[in-house]
């Protein structure tokens, strides 16, 4: 008897165990987690679940953007940042996890940049995942022909990282010390920057 006993107990483990792992296997599924770790490490999609959330809600804000706004575009750094304490009429596009590419992609959506007196832009770190310092500055030359000829850009150069925090093979303090130049000397050369 104590040997079936033992048996189905076993038995009841096992099934317990294998229905808890399902649950959590559905339950990481559900969530963003898979997408968010994938992100973390480059290998996700560039737009994500994210992106269009936050694409969708600065859309359905533009219109009611006043004339004369600053308007702030960019990663999480941008999304975090309490834009008004740096200029009163202004409005927050950022989007974390963004990149050039997600920028570019965007800009179309934004019919304030039309009416606005400056676009602050802030992007360049999430980057460093996907391309090379030059398909960067590409990038920022393509966002820069895009936005409006009367509007002026203060283009913002990539922050550098804390990498006692963080060892990053990819996104790392050299890359940027050769990224920051190049976006300057674009910068340069217009006379539309600040």
């Amino acid at each position: 008897m104590g040997l079936i006993r033992r048996l189905v107990k076993k038995k009841l483990i096992i099934t317990y165990i294998v229905f808890l792992h399902i649950i959590l296997g559905i339950m990481l599924i559900k969530s963003d987690f898979v997408e968010i770790a994938r992100q973390e490490i480059g290998l996700g999609p560039e737009l994500t679940k994210h992106y269009f959330r936050m694409l969708s809600y600065h859309k359905s804000i533009d219109s009611n953007v006043p004339a004369g706004s600053v308007i702030f575009i960019g990663d999480s750094i941008t999304q975090g940042l309490c834009v008004s304490a740096v200029f009163p009429m202004s409005v927050n596009y950022g989007i974390g996890t963004d990149t050039s590419f997600g920028v570019l992609n965007r800009l179309k959506e934004y019919q304030s940049l039309n009416r606005a007196s400056k676009v602050v832009i802030e992007i360049g770190t999430n980057d460093l995942k996907r391309r090379s310092n030059n398909a960067i500055v590409y990038n920022y030359q393509k966002i820069m022909e895009y936005l409006p000829t009367n509007l002026s850009i203060v283009f913002s150069s990539v922050l550098p990282l804390d990498e006692s925090i963080r060892v990053d093979m990819i996104r790392n303090n050299k890359s940027i010390r050769g990224l920051n130049p190049s976006k300057k000397d674009l910068c340069a050369k217009s006379h539309r920057f600040q």
